[in-house]
């Protein structure tokens, strides 16, 4: 019998074609570090994405979305009362060539103190250049490609 894999299947198994490199405050982002500021302080975030496959990657939708995670099973994904974005939070990059990178700079202020965390997301629809990872296309599925980078940011109250 012959599996077929699904784009997300496939996004679990192989290496992503994108690499991520973010910065907050200037500071490169590690994941095993903790990232804390006070309320009010303006958070600035600088991301760079860049295409380390062979292949130019076509119709990226890149977006920024946060949430509070509540540390009890419970994520809020309603922070329209607690931080506010300066910035895009949603683009389209027409074309990503091979080795070619895009640059995005945001910043953000959160009301209220909590843990955060950012789940930046680029996805593409585009079927000729993603064609060489599956077998999707002579199936007729569309496929969706999906890459994502987590920050976790913790906001403090300043006594």
């Amino acid at each position: 019998a012959q599996i077929i894999w699904t784009p997300r299947m496939l996004d679990s198994l192989l290496l992503s074609p994108l690499n991520w490199d973010v910065r907050i405050n200037g500071r490169p982002y590690r994941v095993e570090e903790e990232y804390v500021c006070s309320v009010g302080e303006p958070l600035s975030l600088a991301m760079v994405i860049s295409n380390s496959s062979e292949v130019p990657l076509r119709k990226l939708y890149l977006s920024v979305v946060g949430y509070q995670d509540q540390q009890n099973g419970h994520l809020s994904y309603r922070l329209d009362s607690k931080c506010a974005l300066v910035g895009n939070d949603k683009l389209f990059i027409p074309e990503l060539g091979p080795d070619k990178w895009y640059e995005h700079d945001f910043s953000l202020v959160f009301f209220l103190t909590g843990s955060y965390k950012l789940e930046l997301t680029c996805t593409t629809f585009d079927a000729q250049s993603l064609a060489w990872l599956t077998a999707l296309m002579e199936n007729n599925v569309e496929p969706s490609h999906i890459w994502k980078c987590c920050i976790q940011v913790t906001i403090l109250q300043h006594n």
